[in-house]
């Protein structure tokens, strides 16, 4: 897979005011401050959102590792803070249409049994959209109805049981041949330094 030039320096080169410190609290207000493209199965869906999100993290400083699971066929970011501690980030919580930030998912967590889902969205009163909403509710990740959409629902302990871990996009795409160039999503590909990549 083709990964631009300078693909992590523009992004540091990009970053205004990288925090100083690399803690929850920097996380957490950096994140609160991203909000991604909407969620599209092929065209921006977790694997991007991922690998966008790393990119732009990795941009403010931030050690970020993009993490995937094979049972659930999913992929989310590991971010390790200065301190020591490392925390879990669903991206799809940062784009438009799942729009939760911050999306940590704290180690302390890492016992819960909870889910971490949105709510699954309302058809009104018909059968078809009734079924269609449980089955999106139970199958998750990126069912689309109307404009919203449930993302996996994954519980809290499984972002710390990754499969894979990857480094960088470097790492990452000598495993996926395809499916990591965000740039190329509607949202980015004609904004500049995208619209060169």
């Amino acid at each position: 897979m083709y990964v631009p030039k300078r693909y992590y320096k523009i992004a540091r080169k990009m970053c205004k005011n990288p925090p100083k410190a690399h803690n929850i609290k920097t996380l957490r207000k950096t994140l609160m401050e991203i909000k991604l493209p909407k969620y599209r199965w092929r065209k921006f869906n977790c694997s991007k959102c991922s690998v966008c999100l790393d990119w732009y993290l990795k941009g403010a400083g931030f050690r970020t590792y993009l993490v995937s699971s094979r049972r659930f066929n999913h992929m989310w970011l590991l971010v390790h803070l200065d301190d020591g501690k490392k925390v879990a980030v669903e991206a799809t919580l940062l784009t438009e249409n799942f729009y939760n930030p911050p999306g940590i998912i704290d180690e302390k967590e890492r016992h819960s049994n909870s889910r971490n889902y949105t709510s699954p969205p309302s058809l009104g009163g018909s059968l078809l959209g009734t079924v269609l909403s449980i089955m999106t509710f139970i199958l998750g990740c990126g069912i689309s109805v109307g404009t919203k959409y449930c993302i996996l629902p994954m519980k809290k302990k499984e972002y710390f049981k990754y499969h894979r871990m990857f480094k960088s996009i470097y790492d990452a795409s000598n495993h996926y041949r395809r499916g990591l160039d965000w740039w190329r999503a509607p949202s980015y590909r004609n904004r500049h330094p995208f619209s060169k990549w």
